[in-house]
């Protein structure tokens, strides 16, 4: 049976004369450890107060008591995560659920529903292992992708999108983890390769790349140069290859 409007009203106010209730009697406790000349926190002094609460407690009104000041406790911690993460992790508690079937909560802690307020759509419309290639704006990067077989497709979309772990995805396709794991550093060994290979001849021409493009490329030819049966000989541009002398001699 649906509760009323009132009956949620005073419910509301009762947890909220409890939780002051709650925080009267840490304040109190707080004095005393003061007075003995102790230093405590104030989260410390609230949970010591709610044991103290806790084994006090004997009928069920009392339960219910406790009950609400850890609701509230868990409510506090999760907005001090939030506040510490940068994101909105407010829960709502079980009085406060709608009372209709099928709630749909608005996710403003997704990515996604950022996006989608502010009128971008694509990573919500290719959000699919194999539109990967869409979800980028380098035409080297989308290639690459565009280029990969399905199964490395996945394997990508879990891994570097979805986060997911080895032994997720091996549980997913079947596998075992460290068949997953040969598989996927061998395709980034390959796509990390191809795109050096495309950056260095910018780079040696004196085309424009970003910094960190261009740490890629010196990375790059520190790691390819010292190679057997190379392609070419990689080099580096005379500036940066006096400065990175410089460096290891100063090291």
């Amino acid at each position: 049976m649906a509760r009323t409007d009132d009956e949620k009203r005073l419910e509301r106010q009762h947890r909220r004369q409890v939780v002051a209730d709650w925080k009267s009697s840490a304040k109190a406790l707080q004095a005393t450890a003061a007075a003995q000349g102790k230093k405590l926190l104030q989260r410390e002094v609230r949970r010591e107060a709610l044991l103290i609460i806790e084994d006090a407690a004997r009928t069920q009104e009392d339960f219910e008591n406790v009950q609400a000041i850890w609701d509230k406790m868990e409510s506090m911690d999760a907005d001090r995560v939030g506040k510490h993460e940068n994101t909105n992790v407010a829960t709502l508690l079980n009085y406060e659920l709608p009372e209709h079937e099928n709630p749909i909560f608005q996710p403003v802690a997704r990515v996604y529903y950022r996006q989608e307020l502010k009128g971008n759509f694509l990573d919500t419309i290719y959000d699919c292992p194999h539109e990967l290639h869409e979800t980028t704006a380098c035409k080297l990067i989308s290639e690459m992708t565009e280029a990969l077989s399905e199964i490395h497709k996945e394997l990508l979309y879990y891994r570097s999108i979805r986060y997911w772990s080895h032994q997720r995805v091996a549980v997913v396709r079947g596998q075992t983890d460290r068949n997953v794991r040969k598989v996927y550093n061998k395709m980034i060994d390959d796509m990390r390769y191809e795109l050096f290979y495309y950056l260095y001849w910018r780079y040696k021409k004196h085309l424009a790349i970003t910094t960190d493009q261009r740490k890629f490329v010196i990375a790059g030819v520190k790691t390819h140069g010292a190679a057997k049966n190379k392609e070419t000989e990689w080099a580096l541009n005379e500036g940066d290859k006096m400065e990175t002398n410089k460096s290891e001699g100063d090291a």
